[in-house]
């Protein structure tokens, strides 16, 4: 234990825990987080087994969003390192209107 804890450590009861298997078991909640309402809808819906056009709908909804989840991080990352590593004009602004998005649903809710 001469290297620290580093993120891997967590602390269960009264001992600690090192936890090695973190990012499989944050991969496995995930998968079941998508195929839980997967498999809901197809046993709900038309018994067990999907249809040609659904497992197109299935392909499509996957590719959007890891392409989605893809191109956001590759523009997040550096707008990130910048903010915290830099000071410029129009920091502030960005800042706001990077915040925007998590108010707006707020603002149309007061607004009805």
């Amino acid at each position: 234990m001469g290297r620290g804890w580093g993120w891997r450590a967590a602390f269960v009861g009264p001992g600690t825990v090192m936890i090695r298997h973190l990012p499989t078991l944050v991969a496995a909640a995930l998968l079941a987080l998508v195929l839980a309402p997967l498999g809901a809808v197809a046993v709900r819906g038309a018994g067990i087994s999907l249809g040609p056009a659904d497992w197109a709908a299935v392909r499509f909804t996957v590719l959007q969003a890891t392409l989605s989840a893809l191109i956001s991080t590759a523009l997040a990352i550096p707008v990130a390192r910048a903010l915290a590593r830099r000071r410029f004009f129009g920091r502030g602004a960005l800042v706001t209107l990077m915040g925007a998005p998590f108010l707006c649903p707020l603002w149309w809710r007061c607004l009805a």
